[in-house]
């Protein structure tokens, strides 16, 4: 067995993907507290009666914020009706206040911070979007410069 099968993957440190651990970096650089994967207990009813079942939750954000960060497979209509269903039956069960989701190219942007701190009422959200075009217009001078005679 090689020595790189024993590194622990991003998903096996409380992660599910990279946008996730990317955004939970970008919560601790602005000192949100947050925690990840957090599981809750939800009442669901089925055609056998009302039964709880354990979901987990991307992050919880302090101040009742679920945020979820949702890939490629989330476009389609049946998983968009899935995930609807089960963010109003977190709000009505008093799990949270508001579910926010983000895909993995608005936490690369940085939209989904912005977005997060804004709910939040924090002021340094226009400080977020101003060091996220900064970023932005740094990396294109940088390309730019690298193809210069």
């Amino acid at each position: 067995m090689s020595r790189r099968n024993h590194r622990k993957m991003p998903f096996e440190r409380g992660f599910g993907s990279k946008a996730e651990a990317t955004l939970s970096a970008q919560m601790r650089e602005y000192s949100l507290k947050h925690w990840p994967q957090k599981p809750f207990q939800v009442r669901v009813v089925g055609h056998r009666g009302p039964e709880y079942k354990i979901v987990f939750v991307d992050f919880l954000v302090r101040g009742g914020l679920v945020v979820e960060v949702d890939g490629r497979r989330h476009n389609s209509t049946r998983m968009s009706a899935a995930d609807s269903s089960r963010d109003a039956r977190l709000v009505e069960q008093g799990k949270c206040k508001e579910v926010i989701r983000v895909t993995n190219r608005d936490v690369r942007s940085g939209t989904a911070i912005r977005r997060i701190m804004e709910w939040l009422g924090e002021p340094g959200a226009d400080r977020a979007q101003a060091e996220c075009d900064c970023r932005k217009v740094r990396a294109r001078v940088t390309a730019d410069s690298f193809f210069v005679d």
